[in-house]
Order: C-alpha cells, then structure tokens, then sequence
C-alpha cells in the first residue's frame, strides 16, 4: 500500500499537539499542588509531613502548641486550630520557611493529666515550655474543677485554692503521708481522702494504723482531709520534745520524754503526797481541781524536790526519797531561831524548827515575810534616861511596830528589852518601863513625860 505524505504529516503533528497538551496539563498540576500544600511538624520529636488532601483539598496551615504562662501540651498537625485554649496556627515547618516553632526546640518534660471535672489520675503526658525553666505540673483538689493543660504548667494565683502544683516532673500524682515523718505514699487514681491519725498531747498519734489513703473510719481516733499532690493537708503535726521527772509516789523514778504540740506550754507535774499518782509520767500541768495534790512547774526537768536552804530562799535540791522540808522557827526582834535548820528532811527539835510537805520549789517552807522598823536602845545614867544608838528591829510583815524605854531613872543597870525592840519585857510595870507604837517613839514619849512633870510643880507653887 502507498502512505500518504500528507496524511503522515497530519498524524505526526496531531500528536504532537495532544502531547503538548499533556505535558502542560502535568505542568500546571504541578504549579497548583506546589502553591497549595503545606509541611507541618505532626510530633513532638520534630517529624514533619506534607499536608494530604482528605476530600476537601489539601491543607493550608498548620496548628502547635499555644503557650499560657510559659507552658504547653502536646498539639501539632495538618490544618486548623479547633481549640484556641490549647494551640494556634501557624504557616509551615522551619525547613519550608514556615513560622511553625520546631518541637525539638523546646523544653519537654510529663505530668500526669486528669480526666475532665474528676480528681481520677490519667495517664503520663508531653509538656513543653520554651525555655528551661522550672517544670511545673497541677492537679484539681476537687470534682469542681478541671485541670489545667492536661496537668501542665501552674495555675493563676486566684485559682491556687482549687488546686495544687509541683515543680517536678510526674510530681501532680495522689499522695497522703504514710507515718508521722510526713514520708507520702502514692494513692489509687480515684482515690479521694487522706487520712491520719489524731494527735494528743504527751501521748502521741491514737493510732498509727490511721495513715495513709482513703477515709477515716472512726472520728475518735483519726481524721480525714482532702487528697492533695504531697498530702499536705493531712500534713503531720509539728511536735516538740522535752523532759520531766518521773515518779513512783514521792520518790523520783528517773526522767519522761514528753511529746506535744509545737504551741504547747513546757510544763511538769509532782504529786504532792504519796497518795497521789504522778501525772503522765511527769509530763505536763494538772487539771485545776487537782492543783492541791500536785505542783506544776514551766521549765524543762524542773518538777524535782526542792527545800530551801536559808532564809534568801536558795533552793537546794533533795534526795529521791525525801518526802518533807524543814525550816527554823521565825521569832519576833529575834529572827530565825535556828539557821542550822533550812533544808531538806524533818525538823528534830518543835521548839527551833517546822516541818512541810516538800515541793517542787519548796513553797510551803517558803521563808517568813517580814519588815524592819527603827527603835532606840536607851539606858540610865546619873539619875537620867539617856537615848542610846538606833536598833534595827526584825518582825513578820503583819506584825505592829512597838518600842520600849525605861522610866526609872533611879536604875542604873537598866538593860533596855530587845534592844528597845518591841514590847516590855513580861512582868515589867509601867514605873520601871513603857511601850509606844511608833518608830523611834521613846524619845518623844519621854519629853512628854518631863513636861508633864514640869507642868504638874509649877501647878503646885
């Protein structure tokens, strides 16, 4: 057969223009996937993908992470933000000249989320901040309020009443204290309380089984409080420890450790007799229906026997088993009678010492309150009264302030009483001596008698 020249030409440039019109076509499908698709970072560990058309053509944007106060989850991906609390949008990856921030860039560390309006632990979540600063993780106190970030970064400090925050990472997990030296332990996710024993007051916790999570079961010896990260509102009481005597009826029995709240009084307590049992080992004060068996002191081993050893009032301290204080009878113008006898242990002899019950201060041989007052210690001499020096006069403090003189002038071995102290001596009469009840009062008495005297002669001339 004979092919046409011209019928070749015609097929050959037909074809030509159809291929040209493929190629232009891939080209322009080209321009158009080219100006529309985007790169997006989709992990936290900087992976990225070109956006895929899923039906309604490709993505143009992409969304991260939004920081609030310097902290953020986990969102990166193809397409827009569908929640403007917790990402925003942004044009592509840092390779494609986007302004999308590289993950790998950031500060990651986890805490634990919480499923919405519920105080149940979820699990373990990415948190990012821009910087290395401190981690901060949160977790609601209550049903009432949702967490925040999936559990990251802190909260406003209005909002610090509803919940708790830590600075380490994990940290937002349940715990309650497990003993009294505030070691926590981790709870279940649902669990709602803490729980810890009550504490009294120089004996301790109640019952130490009572730690941990979950309810108390008995008001009587425990308590509950709300579950929080470090169990802190069930926190362990701040306590004190300090020292007292013990004893076995009167006798001291060694020494007491009294534990007690940090805002508790130091006190000790001693039975005042052996009919009385000591209180708490010692440790603590008594009630005040109690107050006349026991004496009750505010200072560290302070409840030891005690007497006094003179009449300053120096204590000394006695022997275990001593069971009285003794101290010298105190005598009008004459003071104590016997200064042998201050001190711990019974008195001998009635008629220069007394006894009492022994004390923690010796209070109840406690030196006798007294005053002094000036008299003069006059004598005769040649048929005069003549005033001597001033004498020093020693009384207990009710006791009235009296003086004695002499009026027999004719008595030249007149001894004034007591040095002038006091009344006349017993048996006196009133030719021989007199008594006034003023300090230094016999001068002035006797003037008024010499006047008197005076004033009767001239009545007579």
């Amino acid at each position: 057969a004979v092919v046409s020249t011209q019928s070749t030409g015609y097929y050959i440039t037909n074809n030509l223009r159809r291929m040209k019109w493929i190629v232009l076509c891939f080209a322009v499908s080209a321009v158009i996937s080219g100006s529309d698709a985007v790169t997006c970072y989709t992990a936290a560990d900087g992976t990225n993908e070109e956006c895929q058309d899923t039906g309604s053509g490709a993505p143009t944007q992409c969304y991260q992470p939004k920081f609030t106060d310097g902290f953020a989850t986990s969102n990166w991906g193809c397409g827009p933000c569908t929640n403007a609390d917790i990402c925003e949008e942004c044009t592509g990856t840092v390779a494609t000249s986007g302004d999308c921030t590289d993950p790998t860039t950031l500060n990651k560390f986890q805490c634990y989320t919480y499923s919405t309006a519920s105080v149940t632990v979820g699990a373990a979540g990415d948190c990012f901040t821009q910087d290395n600063s401190i981690n901060k993780c949160n977790m609601p106190k209550s049903t009432a309020n949702n967490v925040k970030l999936n559990g990251c970064g802190g909260v406003l400090s209005s909002e610090e009443a509803n919940y708790d925050v830590c600075e380490t990472e994990l940290c937002n997990v349940k715990k309650c204290n497990s003993d009294s030296a505030g070691n926590p332990v981790a709870c279940d996710a649902d669990a709602t309380k803490c729980k810890s024993p009550l504490f009294t007051d120089y004996e301790g916790y109640a019952d130490t089984a009572n730690w941990g999570c979950g309810e108390c079961s008995d008001e009587n010896v425990c308590k509950d409080c709300d579950i929080t990260i470090g169990g802190e509102s069930c926190s362990t009481t701040a306590t004190k420890t300090f020292k007292c005597h013990n004893y076995n009826g009167v006798n001291l029995n060694g020494e007491s450790d009294c534990l007690v709240e940090e805002s508790t009084a130091v006190e000790c307590n001693m039975p005042k007799s052996a009919g009385n049992v000591v209180k708490l080992n010692g440790c603590g004060g008594v009630l005040s229906s109690e107050e006349a068996n026991y004496d009750v002191c505010e200072t560290e081993l302070c409840n030891v026997k005690k007497c006094n050893s003179d009449s300053e009032g120096t204590l000394a301290e006695c022997a275990a088993d001593a069971t009285k204080c003794k101290s010298p009878l105190f005598v009008d113008y004459e003071g104590y009678a016997d200064t042998n006898n201050w001190g711990c242990g019974q008195c001998s002899d009635e008629m220069v010492c007394k006894d009492c019950d022994i004390t923690i201060g010796g209070q109840s041989c406690k030196t006798t309150e007294t005053h002094t007052f000036q008299c003069y210690n006059y004598k005769v001499e040649n048929d005069k009264v003549v005033k001597g020096d001033e004498t020093s006069c020693l009384t207990e403090v009710n006791t009235d302030v009296v003086c004695n003189y002499p009026v027999d002038k004719s008595n030249t071995k007149y001894t004034a009483y007591k040095s002038g102290c006091g009344p006349c001596e017993a048996g006196a009469t009133e030719e021989k001596c007199l008594s006034c009840t003023e300090e230094k009062c016999g001068a002035k008495a006797i003037a008024i008698s010499v006047l008197a005297i005076l004033a009767a002669m001239l009545a007579m001339v």
